[in-house]
């Protein structure tokens, strides 16, 4: 892997996620506070 860990070569889609279940709004807010709540250096970037 190279930096950030990236792969040093582009990678091969092998299948899809079929059966992901939704957070709730509860739960999805909950996990944004918490994201939110992290040291600035702990929070990573969000590459999508």
């Amino acid at each position: 892997m190279a930096a950030a860990g990236r792969s040093a070569l582009p990678l091969r889609v092998v299948g899809e996620e079929t059966q992901w279940t939704r957070l709730t709004p509860e739960a999805l807010r909950r996990w944004r506070e918490r994201l939110v709540a992290l040291p600035p250096e702990e929070r990573g970037e969000i590459v999508d």
